[in-house]
């Protein structure tokens, strides 16, 4: 258990002891949030390169706001003391400490490999930069943020350079006028050098939309008083008439709208090949020099949007930044579960769609044929009728020859009687319409037409139907008994179909009553009001009824019991109650049948001696 225990501490001891221990030195205060960013990347590249466990010590001298009597010395004394019992493996300067080295060298635990980051490319060519020194660099790419402006303010005619008094500001000032030269011929240049921050403010406040404003460096102001450069962007940014631009990325998020900004990312790579060569033991003048990483184009869409730049301005090779991507991409599940939902529904709805014009359409086929069945049911009634039609159309006729031929007698008279041949014109007259209401009945029943749903009085049609088959029935002996009940209300349907329901019932009970004796062939049609308010309409015959079996089937097409049946009247008979909103049924027993159907009454509506109302 012993061996246990203290194998595992010993061999953690070990680790330990074989730790890399980097410092990692800013010119900056370390809160700053572009020495913590360039911190992390420096502690991420080292990290990956090397395969040692690292031990990292970040300070920051923060040189670059620092008034007053130097405390470099005092520093470097805290920070030999800290470290000595153990110095650092490797030291890497951040930014600008090229003098604070150089001035330095003897004391910073000499031996001790040392490397540079963020070093501005232009500062390589510097005397007073230590030659050989592994180094990664990165571009200042100030005319690169110009051109960026001019891009989107084409207009511009005046170039306004934010910059302080600070050493590390008075440094831009240099680069500005170094890289800028040539823009001198096209824009009016003009630094703030000098000013106080309240007067800049004013400035900016002022401006027109000719005039792009870069935020270069204000550490210090014409007035002496110190700054954050973080604060003072958004204070600009806040107050400016115009976009403001920058060359640091930190700037874009405080507020300037972007410029052609430093890549401190972009040395991670460098950093980490550096960093792992020096620890690896390799001597400074075997490592390369690396090439600096150049400046990148970057955009705040927020900035954009409120300075509402057509987006057309905009060149294609920079990397917009805080832009919220459309839902679609937010949202990319959830989009294409809407989206199948949508289409789904939508295919949905297209076959409900199709299968309702499908229905409708088979409808209307269905009853176009079901006019064209109960059409052809008509006319084959008609040819059973004919012998009730030839004699009511006889009769007139024959009335009307026999009365001509008596007035023609009259008028050959010597002494013609005009009272006896005006008696003898008007029943000429009234035969005469007699016969033609036949034939216009005849006509309404076989004229093929479309329904026409229109107020009713069942009891007119009722009569006209049994005044029509009353021939029929006396030539077979049958004694029809009419029960219609008076003041029923007026129904709304097709008047010559419900006639054809009622003629296929009577028609029917006709045909059942053929083998009985005479005096047992009655016939009944009722009329009545049921309790629920609709019109009931029953023919009852004295017949052989029907089988109980087959009172299910009595109303399918094609069911007879008929030898010369074609078993499509009580077929259609249903069809045209239903299409009316009614029903029909039979009751049936050994001593007859009686058909029965209902159709709903007209609202308020009933019948009068003298019409409807």
């Amino acid at each position: 258990m012993m061996a246990c225990v203290l194998v595992p501490s010993s061999a953690l001891a070990q680790q330990a002891l074989k730790a890399k221990r980097v410092l990692l030195m800013h010119a900056t205060d370390l809160l700053a949030p572009s020495t913590i960013e360039q911190d992390a990347i420096s502690r991420k590249a080292i990290s990956a390169a090397t395969s040692a466990p690292v031990e990292f010590y970040s300070v920051g001298f923060d040189e670059l706001r620092s008034v007053g009597p130097p405390i470099e010395d005092d520093l470097i004394a805290v920070l030999l003391k800290q470290y000595s019992e153990r110095p650092p493996d490797l030291i890497v300067f951040h930014g600008l400490m090229h003098s604070l080295y150089s001035r330095n060298r003897d004391r910073l635990w000499p031996g001790v490999p040392v490397m540079f980051t963020g070093v501005a490319a232009h500062r390589l060519a510097d005397p007073a930069f230590p030659k050989g020194m592994p180094t990664s660099a990165i571009s200042f790419d100030l005319p690169g943020t110009v051109d960026l402006a001019l891009q989107l303010q084409p207009e511009a005619k005046h170039l306004l350079l934010i910059v302080g008094t600070a050493s590390y500001d008075r440094l831009w000032v240099d680069i500005a006028n170094q890289q800028l030269a040539g823009y001198r011929k096209k824009l009016d240049i003009e630094m703030t050098t000098g000013r106080s921050v309240g007067e800049i403010g004013q400035m900016v406040g002022g401006l027109k939309s000719d005039t792009i404003v870069v935020f270069l460096s204000m550490y210090r102001d014409g007035s002496e008083r110190i700054f954050s450069n973080v604060q003072l962007t958004r204070d600009l940014a806040a107050r400016s008439r115009v976009p403001i631009f920058a060359v640091n990325p930190y700037r874009i998020n405080d507020g300037a709208i972007g410029g052609s900004v430093v890549n401190w990312a972009g040395q991670e790579q460098t950093i980490g090949d550096i960093a792992r060569r020096l620890l690896a033991g390799e001597p400074a003048s075997s490592i390369p020099v690396h090439a600096p990483v150049p400046a990148v184009c970057r955009i705040d869409w927020r900035r954009v949007e409120r300075w509402n730049v057509p987006t057309s301005r905009i060149p294609g090779n920079c990397e917009i930044v805080f832009r919220e991507p459309p839902f679609w991409v937010r949202y990319q599940s959830e989009t294409i579960l809407i989206t199948l939902i949508v289409l789904l529904q939508a295919a949905v709805i297209v076959l409900l769609l199709t299968q309702r014009r499908q229905r409708r359409l088979a409808l209307a086929q269905a009853e176009r044929q079901r006019v064209e069945l109960t059409h052809a049911s008509r006319l084959s009634m008609v040819g059973e009728l004919s012998a009730s039609i030839a004699h009511e159309i006889n009769q007139p006729l024959a009335a009307i020859l026999m009365n001509a031929s008596v007035g023609e007698d009259l008028l050959n008279s010597g002494e013609p009687q005009l009272a006896e041949i005006k008696a003898i014109f008007g029943d000429i007259r009234r035969d005469d319409e007699r016969a033609s209401e036949v034939i216009k009945k005849l006509r309404e029943l076989l004229q093929k037409r479309s329904v026409e749903m229109i107020p009713v009085e069942i009891n007119e049609a009722m009569r006209a139907v049994l005044r029509f088959l009353s021939v029929t029935a006396r030539h077979r002996d049958i004694s029809i008994r009419e029960e219609l009940a008076e003041g029923l209300p007026v129904i709304r349907g097709d008047r010559v179909q419900l006639q054809q329901v009622v003629m296929n019932l009577v028609m029917n009970a006709i045909d059942a009553m053929s083998d009985n004796p005479p005096e047992r062939r009655t016939l009944s049609v009722r009329t009545q009001q049921n309790p629920e308010g609709w019109i009931e309409v029953s023919v009852s015959d004295s017949g052989p009824g029907i089988a109980p079996a087959a009172i299910a089937s009595v109303f399918d097409p094609f069911f007879t019991t008929k030898p010369q049946g074609m078993g499509l009247g009580l077929s259609i008979s249903r069809t045209i109650v239903q299409s009316h909103g009614g029903r029909i049924w039979v009751e049936a027993d050994s001593g007859g049948a009686t058909f029965r159907f209902v159709i709903p009454a007209m609202a308020e509506q009933r019948s009068t001696v003298g019409g409807m109302k």
